[in-house]
């Protein structure tokens, strides 16, 4: 049953590895998340306390999403923020799941401009909503050996389901015969280190996948404390961490966090109350609907606040925009995306105005 509100407003291997790493496909490999302004709650009722409480936390964990920070709630002025979280609701509905022990859940869609203005006003960063995809392995360790954990375990869903919480998007290997021939034996030393040669086999499974990032935690149970490591790696990626918690979900909680933020502190741009002006040319526009891609496209990203026709002559298509972070963020999204391929600059400089090629589709 589902009931719905609205509110009033709307060694030999580290080689191999590098090697590896790059004969990865070529592709956008990027996804832009839907639902970051969204959030899922559990309730033990519908009174209106609970409701409240609800909305509060569905807050707090949007503007984590957002922000790519889980220390974004100890910033100055988000507390205050939270206490009138109830204006920043555009719907809320309860969705009552079937099965035993499960609980109602409050969905709650945020109003996204509003909340960005809020954001920018207290100068916390913004994480675009597109985001790499990333391919995720897990194994265990255990009694001297290790094993691969299976997508359907409780281990790989409680992880899968935390860093699509921080809004980072997961793509789940098949773990079929291939993947198999692929990984071989699975050793992880008793230290936890993952090691290159481990690196190398996920590097080698992971490379018939449509991603350019790919993740393997691994954790070992013990007495009261759970030890484990988490490699990243893909293009332009190579990050590992050893990780301990006194629980597994702290454990995942963790891993989570630091992978997240390896990619927003890189990605995130602080918007501003000012505006930065941008020319770019895109050539090879020979089409009406290139050229609607191409303002659609640079209308969708987050950071670009407005965007202009100043001249269009035959294929040569040129653009006035403005920025409201800073220029070099613009053109890793665009190299990103993979249609906009870089030509050269256009005046004395770089970060003012910049040429491209239409690359299409």
């Amino acid at each position: 049953m589902t009931r719905c509100f609205l509110s009033g407003q709307p060694g030999y291997l580290k080689y191999s590895l590098v090697l590896l790493l790059l004969l990865l496909p070529i592709y956008s490999a990027a996804e832009v998340v839907p639902d970051i302004y969204k959030a899922q709650i559990p309730v033990m009722d519908e009174s209106e306390a609970e409701r409240v409480r609800a909305i509060n936390t569905g807050l707090a964990q949007v503007v984590v999403k957002a922000t790519g920070r889980s220390r974004a709630m100890a910033a100055s002025g988000v507390a205050e923020l939270l206490t009138s979280a109830r204006r920043y609701v555009g719907e809320y509905h309860y969705v009552y799941p079937q099965g035993a022990g499960a609980v109602p859940m409050l969905h709650v869609q945020y109003l996204q401009a509003d909340l960005e203005t809020a954001l920018r006003v207290l100068q916390l960063p913004v994480w675009p909503a597109d985001r790499p995809l990333l391919l995720l392995w897990v194994t265990e360790t255990s009694n001297g050996s290790s094993r691969l954990i299976n997508t359907d375990e409780p281990a790989y869903r409680a992880l899968a389901a935390i860093l699509a919480r921080r809004g980072m998007p997961v793509e789940q290997p098949l773990q079929d015969l291939q993947d198999q021939i692929n990984l071989g034996d699975i050793h992880i030393d008793a230290d936890i280190n993952t090691g290159t040669e481990t690196d190398a086999q996920f590097a080698l499974a992971s490379a018939r996948y449509p991603v350019r990032h790919w993740l393997h935690v691994n954790y070992q149970p013990g007495d009261g404390l759970v030890r484990g490591n988490w490699s990243l790696a893909g293009e332009g990626v190579n990050a590992d961490e050893s990780v301990q918690a006194p629980w597994l979900t702290g454990f995942m909680v963790e891993s989570a966090d630091r992978v997240v933020e390896h990619f927003s502190g890189n990605s995130a741009y602080a918007p501003s109350q000012s505006t930065e002006a941008l020319q770019l040319v895109v050539d090879n526009v020979l089409a009406y609907e290139d050229y609607q891609q191409v303002i659609a496209i640079l209308k969708a990203l987050e950071l670009v606040r407005d965007v202009q026709v100043s001249a269009l002559q035959g294929p040569e298509l040129s653009l006035s925009l403005q920025l409201e972070g800073e220029a070099q963020r613009l053109f890793e999204a665009l190299d990103k995306d993979g249609r906009f391929i870089y030509v050269a600059q256009v005046g004395a400089s770089m970060d003012k105005a910049r040429r491209y090629s239409w690359g299409g589709q």
